[in-house]
């Protein structure tokens, strides 16, 4: 795992080539073993390496043939890569991935679906005056871009990109999409012109004209829409015990030793109990919790640790002091992004770090397999909009009633897309107008942040709705929220993390799979449930799904809350576009109760984008 970064321009300047090698040591922390350049005099390659494979000092980059003088740059692991070198009768120096993908790149055609793994790179062929970039299918591995007619630059990490540009204009889709989801969710970042390479795509720059074109060599609508299976119910589950089982064996390939994240949930219980086969030495295991979560699943955890005899690592640590590292948090992930889970996440990965490299982790398993309660109340749509347009009115509990009116007026939403939307993103009392400067606020007002679920309704309009939301699950939610979560988190501190559940072979298969195995008898992910059964104990396996405690509300009201008014008021003094008078006032009401829970959401959202801006205030532009 690495950070990779590059620039090509279209007329000479050391300087800027001297400015952008600075600019990439801000991704050091994706490398911290070797930090490697090249260029000439018109590009410069700058490449961080996190040795996994082959420790060899043969196999740092940018990797570069003294014949062609081509020249790569590359993040990520190629779990077959041995495979392929056989295959193709590659004539090897090193031990490693990098110097695979590297030969295959140097011929006319590369199969880009030979690679299973996750994957970004940077390669250029000299003699073709041509730049070749990819991305793995899922979106694993970041990977960002710039261009202009004199300028053509890509990086693992925005911030690269952001600290060399002497301005940034932000662009109002994707901060409409962070405010709707926590996250921008299509190829646009929240600075204009910055994009992030599509998962599965390749994008081919002439490095003399900077013209570029881009295509895909995978995607949902191409390899698995049209091609649906149906075995046996029972052949199903035998066949992705089988991959799955392959997948993870595959994944435990490293040189270094390898752990996995261990939450007390079904994914990532399956995934420790099969790699505790398949590494030579005692796997390590990592949970972390806050103090006094009443929902805690440690408890599992430890069971799943003590039945597979992994060494374990617990951490407990307090919701207290949040606010000193917030900040540094949202910088590291380059756009605002406001899944509470990455607190926790960063939390175990600073404890992890000091002793695994390498970690396996459960993300994915509820994209393929099924695993969110959306997808159970589109199975049955018609008969969940029954069920909770009663309980709404009937049940005891008012706190109820409102969670299932909440449910009822999101499904009997008439417009499909919007109601995908609406199952995923979070509502607000209060037009999003409202917290934002009247020119800001204008330009939000034309915005549609549903537009990419309006893309995939009509992409996958003949599928049933459930299995319509899961690909849709697949191509939003899991590469702009999951994936960069896992990533950014992982790789600030120096780690691979490795998500065998997204395995090319398994993933693929079960796609391709009909919903309602993944769904039977009312409940999620029962396919997947079935399949490992006999590795994790019942209570666990059908014990009810929680995810990892970040109690938000509750930490607005209290720890965060001096915190977040400093920050707004920073903010206000910076002249940052936000209606804060009004916000103030919705801070006062949340610490009196008053207000209502999904408006603090927006609370807690605007607080990472005021966070977030402060960072770039002095070149930042809302034009």
């Amino acid at each position: 795992m690495c950070g990779i970064a590059g620039i090509f321009l279209k007329n000479q300047d050391r300087n800027s080539l001297l400015k952008f090698r600075e600019k990439a040591m801000l991704s050091k922390h994706r490398g911290p073993d070797h930090t490697g350049y090249m260029g000439g005099e018109k590009y410069e390659f700058v490449h961080h390496r996190l040795s996994i494979i082959d420790l060899d000092p043969r196999s740092n980059q940018p990797f570069f043939d003294e014949t062609t003088h081509n020249t790569m740059v590359y993040n990520g692991e190629i779990y077959n890569f041995r495979d392929i070198a056989k295959s193709h009768n590659l004539n090897l120096k090193t031990q490693s991935d990098t110097e695979v993908l590297f030969q295959l790149l140097q011929k006319d055609t590369v199969d880009f679906n030979l690679f299973n793994g996750i994957f970004a790179f940077g390669f250029f062929n000299e003699s073709k005056g041509s730049l070749t970039l990819g991305r793995d299918r899922y979106g694993v591995k970041p990977l960002y871009y710039y261009a202009t007619e004199d300028l053509f630059m890509f990086a693992s990490e925005a911030k690269v990109i952001y600290n060399y540009l002497d301005e940034l204009q932000i662009d109002f889709q994707a901060l409409s999409e962070f405010i709707r989801f926590g996250s921008s969710i299509s190829s646009q970042t929240i600075v204009s012109g910055v994009k992030k390479l599509e998962p599965g795509s390749i994008l081919t720059l002439n490095t003399d004209d900077l013209s570029y074109t881009q295509k895909s060599f995978w995607s949902i609508g191409e390899f698995v829409l049209d091609k649906q299976i149906n075995p046996s119910y029972q052949d199903a589950k035998v066949n992705t015990r089988r991959l799955l089982e392959n997948a993870i064996e595959r994944q435990c390939i490293s040189d270094v030793e390898v752990g996995a994240y261990l939450s007390g949930g079904i994914d990532s219980s399956a995934v420790v109990a099969l790699a505790s086969k398949f590494t030579e030495k005692k796997l390590k295991t990592y949970s972390v919790d806050f103090v006094g979560n009443p929902h805690s699943e440690l408890k599992n955890a430890a069971e799943i640790a003590k039945i597979y005899n992994t060494d374990h690592h617990e951490f407990t640590v307090s919701t207290a002091g949040i606010e000193e590292y917030l900040s540094d948090i949202i910088f590291q992930y380059d756009e605002p992004f406001a899944d509470p889970a990455m607190i926790p996440l960063h939390l175990m990965a600073e404890k992890a770090t000091k002793f695994s490299s390498v970690v396996l982790q459960g993300d994915g398993g509820d994209e393929i397999f099924a695993g969110y309660g959306r997808h159970l109340d589109l199975m049955k749509l018609n008969q969940r909009k029954t069920m909770f347009s009663l309980l709404q009115n009937l049940h005891y509990s008012k706190k109820q009633r409102e969670f299932y009116k909440s449910r009822f007026e999101k499904l009997n939403e008439k417009d499909f897309a919007s109601l995908m939307a609406g199952l995923v993103g979070t509502s607000c009392t209060n037009p999003i107008q409202n917290y934002f400067s009247q020119d800001l606020g204008k330009h939000l007002f034309n915005t549609n942040p549903n537009y990419q679920y309006e893309l995939r309704n009509k992409a996958f309009e003949k599928l049933h709705p459930a299995q319509k939301m899961l690909y849709t699950d697949m191509e939003i939610i899991l590469p702009h929220t999951f994936m960069e979560k896992s990533d950014k988190i992982n790789m600030y501190h120096s780690i691979e993390s490795r998500v065998p559940l997204l395995d090319n072979e398994l993933s693929e298969y079960v796609m391709k799979l009909p919903v309602n195995y993944k769904i039977r008898k009312g409940i999620t992910k029962s396919f997947f449930r079935e399949v490992v059964s006999d590795l994790i104990p019942e209570h666990i396996l059908y014990g009810r799904k929680r995810s990892f405690g970040t109690p938000m509300i509750a930490w607005m009201k209290t720890t965060l809350h001096d915190f977040a008014i400093a920050e707004f008021n920073a903010g206000k003094k910076a002249g940052l576009p936000i209606n804060y008078d009004f916000v103030f006032q919705q801070m006062l009401d949340l610490k009196a109760g008053k207000i209502a829970p999904e408006n603090v959401g927006i609370l807690w959202r605007l607080l990472v984008l005021n966070i977030w801006l402060g960072f770039y205030k002095d070149k930042l532009s809302f034009i």
